[in-house]
């Protein structure tokens, strides 16, 4: 790789003016876009009762993390302390977060790449037409911040000189970015993993206490979080996990298949995407280059991840696949050699936004023409344009976001009831509702996402392996529970139940540094982890 190339800024003005136009189509897309999901507020919830003194919780009286995003948590908490308002703050964070993703990726071409400064525009049109990144780039989710940290990665992993990538310093900075990733949001850490490990192996030689006091350093905000968590919340991963992976009880075949599913899926919703990932990792091979080739090893390994996991997890289509594929559609453009080629593609990646019936630049519109929505991967972009959740669908009110959702919490939030199973109407959809109600109220989850014994509960087994949605995992209420949340007495049925309940509450309700505390969190976090009786069916 060449060193920098220190120019003045008014080399090749041409292509900066382009990249100036692209970016302001961005805009444009990025607005036709930009949309808010239910899931979002749930964690906006935690925020709300973080900044007004409640802690970091969902249910104010216990201590549970619904989020999957502690980094993106405390993103959304500094500037909702600035705002004291949500919905366009955190627009205006994800466009902040997308505009500074694509100033590192010009300035990295800029400075590696000379003579080749159409690549950054290029990649631009690449990325727009790309559903899955688009729906992405909002969403109130943490994917923008992936974007962010994994562009401050990899864009000094693939164009750094070889002698400044073996440098203490500069490894030190790449797993400190990496940590942040982890701290973001655990399992994209798989996409950053092959790197690590060359990293380290081109260290070997140095490996000592300086090298093991600069990595102690770097990953001080992965192994900081993981701390906290387990003296705050009592548990090392989100309740989430627990709810949706690991307590499930749906067999591995079921989720692979389901994994099969939602790659289909977005293989016809986004297709240019896909023919972007595998380009990218044909091109990665071909170049014989040691780190494009680990590069897409990360994205490959997230893709696996996504299939024989995470994807039963979601019902939201494109949502684990936006991050890689932004990844691989910077190793493509950065591998092109000639002009001539970058022209052909983006004829490819142009003809896709104007006819494609998902283009992003028809969001919103009369052209965009939806496909039939499966129950486990639907269009959540369409949908929640269609809900009013949306920047440009949204009605000329006080309330954002104005929806039947979130109406229903604001109701509730007036009426003397404390207690509610469910979001509006008893439904599986908690975030828009909860954030509604506010944090006198008590909402109970009916998948566990928000609830922490039921996330440990087995899923009630659907009797064909088809009948149930991705993502919401429905169990049993146990007999006697939501009496013992409105009394406070323990008066839960089930004896095993009754006994296993009083250590979550013992962690989730106890005093923070009690030594029966620290019992319960070692006992459920070594030989209890899930709750196991014969699932119900």
């Amino acid at each position: 790789m060449k060193p920098p190339q220190h120019r003045p800024w008014n080399t090749e003005p041409h292509y900066f003016v382009l990249f100036l136009g692209i970016f302001a189509l961005f805009t444009f897309a990025f607005m036709l876009n930009a949309w808010m999901v239910d899931d979002a507020y749930i964690t906006f919830r935690t925020v709300e009762n973080f900044v007004h003194g409640y802690g970091l919780t969902w249910n104010v009286a216990e201590r549970v993390q619904v989020y999957t995003h502690p980094m993106w948590m405390f993103v959304m908490s500094l500037f909702y302390w600035l705002t004291s308002e949500f919905f366009y703050t955190c627009l205006g964070v994800s466009f902040a977060l997308c505009s500074g993703a694509f100033v590192l990726l010009y300035r990295s071409f800029y400075q590696y790449h000379v003579g080749q400064l159409w690549k950054p525009s290029l990649l631009l049109v690449a990325l727009l037409s790309s559903k899955a990144f688009m729906d992405y780039t909002t969403s109130g989710l943490e994917n923008v911040l992936s974007y962010f940290l994994i562009t401050l990665f990899y864009t000094r992993f693939l164009f750094a000189s070889k002698v400044k990538l073996g440098s203490l310093r500069e490894v030190g900075w790449l797993f400190f970015v990496a940590a942040l990733a982890f701290f973001n949001r655990q399992d994209t850490l798989l996409m950053y993993m092959p790197a690590l490990l060359f990293l380290l192996w081109g260290q070997r030689a140095r490996l000592g206490w300086r090298l093991f006091f600069v990595l102690f350093l770097a990953v001080l905000p992965a192994t900081g979080w993981v701390v906290f968590s387990l003296l705050y919340y009592g548990f090392p991963f989100p309740n989430t996990a627990y709810a949706k992976v690991l307590c499930t009880s749906i067999p591995l075949a079921w989720k692979f298949e389901r994994g099969l599913a939602y790659l289909q899926n977005s293989m016809q919703w986004d297709t240019v995407s896909h023919v972007g990932w595998v380009l990218a990792l044909v091109l990665a091979l071909k170049s014989r280059s040691s780190r494009p080739v680990l590069a897409m090893l990360g994205v490959l390994g997230y893709l696996l991840f996504t299939i024989s996991s995470a994807a039963s997890a979601t019902h939201m289509s494109g949502r684990f696949f936006a991050v890689p594929f932004f990844l691989s559609f910077f190793v493509l453009v950065s591998l092109l050699k000639t002009k001539r080629t970058g022209l052909l593609l983006c004829s490819v990646f142009v003809l896709s936004l104007v006819f494609h019936p998902t283009s992003p630049l028809k969001m919103g519109t009369s052209y965009y023409d939806v496909f039939e929505q499966p129950h486990s991967a639907i269009d959540t972009n369409w949908a929640v344009h269609r809900e009013h959740s949306a920047l440009v669908t949204l009605k000329v009110s006080d309330i954002r976001p104005d929806n039947f959702w979130y109406r229903e919490g604001l109701k509730f939030r007036k009426s003397r009831q404390t207690l509610h199973l469910g979001g509006a109407r008893h439904a599986e959809s908690i975030g828009f509702f909860g954030f509604g109600a506010g944090p006198a109220k008590f909402i109970v989850d009916k998948v566990g996402l928000g609830d922490p014994l039921i996330a440990r509960l087995p899923a009630i087994r659907p009797r064909h392996r088809h009948h149930w949605k991705s993502g919401h995992f429905h169990r049993k209420i146990p007999d006697g529970y939501l009496q013992t949340l409105a009394t406070g007495r323990n008066v839960i049925h089930d004896p095993a139940l009754r006994s296993y309940y009083e250590n979550i509450r013992e962690i989730t309700r106890g005093p923070l540094f009690a030594i029966q505390r620290f019992r319960a969190i070692w006992k459920l976090n070594t030989t209890e982890r899930c709750f196991h009786y014969k699932p119900v069916r």
